[in-house]
């Protein structure tokens, strides 16, 4: 089995010049079992394997996003004319060729059935709304700035573990492994601050080369400061380096401890680091039926393992920002009597303002996401039957996180991993008859 298929796409959003776009697929596929040699292998009933390769093209870009636009205002008291968009003539597509090799199977009568791939992913020139200098008001302007490179696997199993008269017993499970990172970056990373970083919205998430995609970017704390003794000998390395003080003149005991990443003696912007990763390093799920007679149950779990995200909730200060704090947030702080605690001291409007590892946990988890019994009620004649279920959604979730959802984010982001304030999943229970004619 072989297929081809080409496109010639072109879009407006894009300048003349980098308007169109070819993007060819194909793929082939070979029936093992079909085969002479295989006639005699019985516990095999189907076997296949597959291969692709193809290129997609995205338009991740707004309107006229490729034009100079200019904007009537006043100054002044005074009509003026004003530059309100810098456009880019030299936009490309972005573009990701991918590379597919798979094997599908059924064995032992076809009582085990599945499949098992790998993939991977090269994106060049993706879009990004890149910030220029002050000096040019601020304006952002869409750029190809980055190449990603993801690698996974996939494995998707069923098995149909019980089929006779009255019992029916079945188990699907489905399990992805993805890696990616950032291969390139456009030289004028270099000119960020930090250099060879591109801040992503609210800086706490970022593209780095060799990094995940929107892995997170702060600071990384050294434990909590213990004694006045350990802030004096801070600010006395601060001061052997020309500074005043280690991380400002308010550092006590039962403050966190940053680290000088870079050693000049003092905490600021060039000490922040990557510090985690938003993608987790597995995550599936696992779907039963288990059936006797007219009687079913169907369950639905999610699960996840590995992957950060932000709650700051914990680390809020206090009265300042009291709102909204739960009380996992006031629970195993550090005091006099309690020095072991994870979370610093709270001192009355002194906070922790900054993005550190300590902000960021685990979203292991395990969800049931469904669960449906029901009862298939007697026919009432050959053309209809009927039947009775009751079901729940969002039951429960087994996860270290302490936010209300390790999987819900209160604001978009591209790479996931933020924090949540919003309202979690919603729990829902239903009771219905349905027919069927």
């Amino acid at each position: 089995m072989f297929t081809v298929t080409t496109r010639y796409d072109g879009s407006s959003l894009f300048g003349a010049n980098n308007r169109y776009g070819f993007f060819p697929s194909g793929a082939i596929a070979w029936r093992i079992s079909e085969e002479p040699f295989m006639e005699n292998v019985e516990f095999v009933n189907d076997l296949k394997i597959r291969m692709s390769a193809g290129v997609t093209g995205v338009t991740n870009i707004g309107l006229y996003r490729n034009l100079d636009l200019y904007s009537a205002g006043n100054y002044n008291d005074l009509p003026m004319i004003y530059h309100s968009q810098s456009g880019n003539k030299d936009i490309k597509w972005e573009q990701t060729t991918q590379r597919d090799l798979g094997v599908d199977f059924a064995l032992f009568d076809s009582r085990l059935r599945g499949s098992v791939s790998g993939y991977i992913k090269d994106s060049k020139d993706l879009i990004w709304n890149f910030n220029y200098s002050n000096s040019s008001k601020g304006y952002t302007v869409p750029r190809n700035i980055a190449s990603v490179k993801n690698r996974g696997v996939e494995l998707n199993l069923t098995g149909y573990i019980i089929q006779n008269k009255d019992w029916q017993f079945d188990v699907t499970l489905n399990v992805t492994r993805n890696v990616n990172k950032i291969t390139k970056l456009v030289p004028e990373g270099a000119y960020t601050d930090p250099k060879g970083v591109l801040i992503h919205g609210s800086g706490q998430q970022v593209l780095a080369l060799d990094k995940p995609m929107g892995a997170f970017f702060g600071y990384e704390y050294n434990g909590i400061i213990q004694t006045q003794k350990r802030v004096d000998e801070l600010n006395a390395l601060a001061k052997s380096k020309g500074f005043s003080y280690y991380d400002g003149n308010m550092l006590r005991p039962g403050h966190l401890e940053i680290k000088d990443l870079n050693g000049d003696g003092r905490i600021n912007a060039d000490d922040r680091t990557v510090i985690g990763d938003p993608n987790p390093r597995f995550y599936g799920g696992l779907t039963t039926n288990l059936a006797y007679k007219s009687f079913s149950l169907f369950a639905n779990f999610g699960f996840q393992s590995g992957g950060k995200k932000i709650y700051g909730q914990t680390l809020q200060n206090v009265p300042a920002q009291l709102t909204g704090l739960i009380d996992y947030g006031l629970n195993d702080r550090w005091n006099d009597n309690h020095k072991d605690a994870k979370y610093p001291a709270l001192y009355i409007g002194d906070g922790v303002p900054k993005m550190t590892s300590l902000s960021l946990h685990s979203t292991t988890h395990l969800r049931l996401q469904e669960l449906r019994i029901a009862y298939r009620l007697p026919e009432f004649n050959k053309y209809m039957n009927a039947q009775i279920y009751v079901s729940g959604t969002n039951l429960f979730t087994i996860s270290p996180y302490p936010g209300t959802d390790p999987a819900t984010a209160n604001y978009q982001s591209s790479y996931g991993g933020n924090y949540d304030t919003s309202y979690p999943g919603i729990r829902s229970f239903s009771f219905g008859l349905k027919f069927n004619l």
